[in-house]
């Protein structure tokens, strides 16, 4: 009798393990700045709509420092340190989120070859620890219409925009060509920017800094990004709160917000992040 149930109890421990392998929350490493811990962080409203949507909860670990470009990030012992020191031991990175200083991928008014090598340099830092981790490149957007940086240093929200997604896409296609097909992906939070025309009332009052609904954009495209999943499949009832809507309401934002960033944030998501294409610069916007 013993004999035979063995085999029975060794399968159900077997699938008692599978299950909790598979619950296990993806871990995702955000490296970045300002623009990522305003309104209480893009990380925390990810985590917060992949528990809305079913996924296990994912562990983030946030390693934002104001104004640090992606330079700071490679080389900063710290910044570097981070990765092996801030998961349990045997667990490993699924995502690097990076978002660089708003001017340094621009051409005009910053280092795009540094941008660009730099975050090669932090997709190999992650990979030394955690082999298939990938990479999700934060793309940032104009400033403001009517930002003093107009016309004195680009001409207008459009022209900065173009060298910022330009060398965003050409950073994905660096990690891509270094480490192969789909281990870099493009989060195009200024795509979905640039289809709110650079609107002031998207912005904090310094025209830079997003607003409340500009946050949850980004949140959108970063979690589209990893999870592959479209928005407006998720319709979040307000009505009933939860993790999400608690923390949506806590920053201004409601019902008629969420769905107005949802279109947008897949429309700039469905040629960029799901089919992992750099398209030429002519599309989207």
């Amino acid at each position: 009798m013993a004999a035979r149930t063995f085999p029975f109890a060794l399968a159900t421990a077997l699938l008692a393990l599978a299950a909790a392998v598979s619950a296990q929350g993806k871990n995702l490493l955000f490296y970045g700045n300002s623009y990522s811990a305003y309104n209480g962080s893009v990380a925390e409203i990810v985590q917060r709509i992949a528990t809305e949507a079913g996924q296990p909860s994912p562990t983030i670990v946030n390693r934002l420092v104001g104004g640090q470009n992606l330079n700071y990030h490679a080389t900063n012992a710290g910044q570097v340190a981070a990765i092996s020191n801030s998961l349990p031991a045997g667990q490993q990175w699924d995502f690097v989120v990076m978002q660089g200083q708003s001017l340094e991928a621009t051409q005009t008014a910053g280092n795009p070859g540094q941008f660009r090598s730099r975050a090669v340099a932090i997709a190999n830092n992650v990979r030394n620890h955690s082999p298939l981790a990938k990479s999700v490149l934060y793309q940032t957007w104009a400033r403001a219409a009517g930002h003093f940086v107009y016309p004195a240093t680009f001409a207008a929200p459009m022209s900065m925009h173009n060298e910022i997604r330009d060398n965003y896409r050409l950073a994905a296609a660096d990690i891509r060509a270094q480490f192969g097909t789909d281990t870099a992906r493009l989060a195009a939070v200024g795509d979905g920017v640039a289809m709110l025309s650079w609107q002031p009332s998207y912005y904090a009052p310094d025209l830079t800094h997003p607003a409340a609904t500009m946050t949850l954009l980004a949140s959108m495209c970063i979690y589209s990004a990893i999870y592959e999943q479209r928005i407006c499949d998720l319709a979040p009832d307000f009505g009933q709160g939860g993790l999400l809507v608690t923390w949506l309401t806590g920053i201004g934002l409601g019902d008629d917000d969420w769905h107005e960033m949802a279109a947008i944030a897949d429309r700039v998501a469905a040629p960029v992040s799901y089919t992992h294409l750099t398209l030429p610069t002519s599309d989207l916007v």
